[in-house]
């Protein structure tokens, strides 16, 4: 068996032809030979020992670090000592087509693969798949991993069965890449925004391309990871379990480049960014973000809910009432991240009333007087008429502002951001033009360009001075 994996694998390795794309997804294509064809596996050190043991090459980036490098095709398959996330799953659907192929090779570790929209993997990971999972390679795997227990016997058909139905197909290496190119792939709120922002850095850069692959921002830290990617775009913040996966598999963080404020509103023709709601039967005009974080999160002792007048309402109807907290379920990655970049990474406050979506949250909102609600990104021509934003400001001498782009956008403390996220190891510079597109960006010509997109629906509105002036300042210094 361990003969014929490798000549199937050297052989292949010579081929350099490109499959035609899926209806859903380009086509994917494979870098996973190593200089001698070899497979190249990839997580912790488990999958180090695996490679030794079957004569394959091994990236040791972790868990978590491997994910994004199997979405790629930089590593055939990934050993793992759990089973994937929601998230990775999804991301890895999302670029590839098909739902990722997991198999647990001994209780407790797991080998998973990609597969294409027509739920087909590459057929040079068959062999190995066959092999590793076989009942002769058990013992030898349970030699290299005595603490871990074998599959029991319906475990064992159930792969067996799997590996027989499983359709194959080749995925070459495409090799042909264009010089001059800058690969960005992510958010797809800005698939109209970004190639009039290229256009505009191209006028005067003729002889650099651009190759744009905008299918959402979960696929934007995954392809910088695996280095398929110079830029990493999103609407939104970094996902923790993305930050995690580039930490665990670079050694160190991405660097955040903000360019301007993601969505304004409310307004009927587009998308509201996340904000505070309060019922329309609610006076209060106003509220301090360090008020707010208090009542979200759990940051002191809280034997009773929180009252309206801790936030300002004196009037007897309304001053020892409780407030009514409502937000989307913590398990979802928006409210993960609410928590840990807007809460201080506190954890909720024991009052929280988790919803299933944002348009829950204003429901009940629209139908509770006391209710308070934090939602995500809203179409407010579709948000109940009950419900308003609550303007809010820094501290509680305001000024109170709305995300509206009429009021300072720099004045409202939530802001969300078109940010762009980029692979910059520390002590070290980015390519010149890279740092020239970002300058660009930044730049009286690239904010211009950005405020005549303001009317589409995600709405990204130009930076104001004192957060242009930040985010040029660390470009500089890349």
């Amino acid at each position: 068996m361990k003969k014929y994996l490798l000549s199937l694998l050297s052989t292949l390795a010579c081929t350099s032809v490109v499959h035609a794309a899926t209806t859903e997804v380009p086509s994917l294509v494979a870098h996973y030979l190593d200089n001698q064809g070899q497979l190249i596996i990839g997580g912790g050190p488990e999958s180090e020992d695996i490679a030794h043991e079957f004569h394959l090459s091994a990236r040791i980036v972790g868990p978590a670090g491997s994910i994004p490098l199997l979405t790629h095709g930089i590593i055939a398959a990934a050993i793992l000592p759990r089973d994937l996330t929601r998230g990775e799953r999804a991301t890895m659907k999302r670029y590839t087509g098909g739902d990722p192929l997991i198999l647990p090779i001994l209780q407790g570790l797991y080998i998973c693969v990609r597969r294409d929209a027509s739920n087909a993997i590459d057929q040079r990971i068959l062999p190995l798949l066959q092999h590793i999972l076989s009942n002769d390679d058990k013992n030898k795997l349970q030699n290299i991993f005595p603490y871990l227990i074998k599959n029991n016997n319906k475990e064992q058909n159930e792969n067996e069965s799997i590996i027989k139905k499983i359709p194959v197909k080749l995925i070459y290496y495409n090799d042909k890449v264009q010089k001059n190119t800058i690969n960005i792939i992510g958010s797809d709120t800005i698939e109209t925004l970004l190639p009039h922002l290229e256009e505009g850095f191209t006028a005067h850069n003729p002889t650099l391309h651009f190759s744009d692959d905008l299918r959402g921002s979960s696929l934007a830290i995954p392809a910088l990871i695996a280095g398929t990617s110079a830029l990493a775009p999103m609407g939104r913040e970094a996902w923790q379990e993305d930050l995690d996966a580039f930490q665990q598999a670079k050694g160190y963080a991405p660097t955040r480049i903000r360019i301007a404020y993601a969505s304004f509103g409310p307004r009927p023709d587009g998308k509201t960014p996340p904000a505070l709601y309060i019922n329309q039967a609610n006076p209060l005009n106003g509220a301090s973000w360090p008020k707010i974080q208090r009542v979200f999160s759990a940051s002191s002792p809280q034997p009773d809910a929180p009252q309206w007048s801790f936030l300002g309402l004196a009037q007897k109807e309304w001053a020892h009432a409780p407030i009514h907290i409502y937000g989307i379920n913590p398990e979802n990655s928006f409210a993960i991240a609410m928590q840990q970049s807007k809460l201080n990474d506190l954890p909720f406050s024991p009052f929280y009333r988790a919803m299933p979506n944002g348009k829950a949250v204003l429901e009940a909102v629209a139908h509770d007087p006391y209710g308070l609600g934090y939602s995500t990104w809203i179409d407010a021509g579709k948000a109940p008429p009950t419900v308003r934003l609550l303007p809010l400001s820094y501290n509680s001498k305001g000024p109170f502002v709305l995300p509206d782009g009429i009021n300072d956008r720099s004045k409202w403390p939530i802001s969300y951001f078109f940010n762009i996220y980029i692979d910059c190891p520390p002590g070290q510079h980015i390519p010149k033009n890279i740092k020239d597109f970002l300058l660009y960006l930044t730049s009286e010509a690239g904010q211009k360009i950005i405020f005549q997109h303001r009317n589409e629906e995600n709405g990204y509105l130009p930076l104001q001075k004192v957060d242009l002036i930040k985010e040029r300042t660390i470009i500089k210094k890349l």
